[in-house]
């Protein structure tokens, strides 16, 4: 049986451009969205900040950090530049997970209350599938992966509501991202991957790595963690598997920096540093458990699950 902590978080943070961006950011390549290009920088820093109980998704809006916290029901929110805890929000869901930023709201994934809370202006929730893990955004919509009922549902705002559209994705969805083009999803149990295109249809399903969990994209390629293979696979767009590496215990969370792959391994205190050949750049010690993985533009952010704190390289 599953732990808590075998359930996967949303890799990535995709900023949007169809609510308040300006009309020149509209005809920016949709890689931008995927690839985490539409920020400055911040300053490095080297910090461990204490969030809510057993932190687990974290995600990036373009100024502050956004933690789900599993154990709380809630997600605390952090000023990037300087690590000032700003707010914790109650998210009116249970065991929230995957966390994501559209570029007006915050989007989180309530594991044990089915349904998906949008914070940001007037708190909402919205119920999607059985027990949703993760979610992506893809420029223009709302993805959730739907462990329990084996569906993806989507959710788009039609500039008067927000309506929802609900997709087969193949048995027990657990982690999803967007590549500019299309969204991949991860199955923990049968060692596939999905590709899907915005309309919800599943365009390929391929061999991952032993218990796939985590997506990120790079701009190229996919990397996946297999939480029980101990390693990563990198696979194309088409979905030919390029490689598959090595790095610590139970890697979980992954996402890319604009230059090297990092990946969460939860069985340890870990993060492992890839180069995009696969090459091992490092392991770092942050704190227990680390799940969730984010960067903000010059900083890595791990979520420590197991004992309630998020650390900054």
């Amino acid at each position: 049986m599953l732990t808590g902590r075998l359930k996967p978080l949303v890799m990535g943070i995709f900023l949007g451009a169809w609510l308040f961006l300006p009309l020149a950011a509209l005809a920016e390549n949709p890689l931008r969205v995927s690839i985490l290009r539409w920020y400055q920088a911040n300053t490095f820093m080297d910090w461990k900040i204490a969030v809510g109980s057993m932190p687990h998704g974290i995600a990036f809006d373009g100024a502050n950090m956004w933690v789900a916290n599993k154990g709380a029901g809630t997600v605390t929110k952090i000023r990037a530049s300087d690590g000032a805890v700003l707010d914790t929000l109650p998210t009116g869901g249970l065991s929230p997970m995957g966390v994501a930023c559209d570029g007006r709201y915050v989007w989180v994934a309530n594991a044990s209350s089915d349904n998906v809370s949008m914070l940001g202006g007037v708190p909402a929730t919205f119920p999607v599938g059985t027990s949703p893990m993760a979610v992506a955004f893809d420029g223009g919509a709302i993805w959730v992966a739907n462990s329990g009922s084996s569906n993806v549902t989507k959710i788009v705002h039609t500039g008067t509501e927000f309506k929802t559209y609900t997709y087969a994705a193949g048995p027990s969805p657990y982690g999803i991202a967007f590549d500019g083009l299309y969204l991949w999803v991860t199955h923990f149990v049968s060692n596939k991957v999905t590709k899907l295109n915005r309309r919800g249809q599943i365009l390929g399903t391929f061999t991952g790595g032993g218990s796939p969990l985590g997506v990120a994209f790079d701009g190229t390629n996919l990397w996946i963690t297999n939480m029980f293979s101990n390693n990563v696979t990198k696979m194309s767009r088409t979905g030919v598997i390029l490689g598959t590496y090595a790095v610590g215990s139970q890697p979980y969370g992954v996402a890319f920096d604009g230059q090297a792959v990092w990946v969460a391994n939860s069985g340890g205190h870990t993060v492992t540093k890839l180069s995009l050949s696969g090459a091992n750049l490092g392991t770092f010690s942050v704190g227990d458990g680390p799940t969730g993985v984010a960067f903000d533009g010059a900083k890595i952010w791990v979520t420590n699950h197991d004992i309630d704190t998020v650390s900054v390289r």
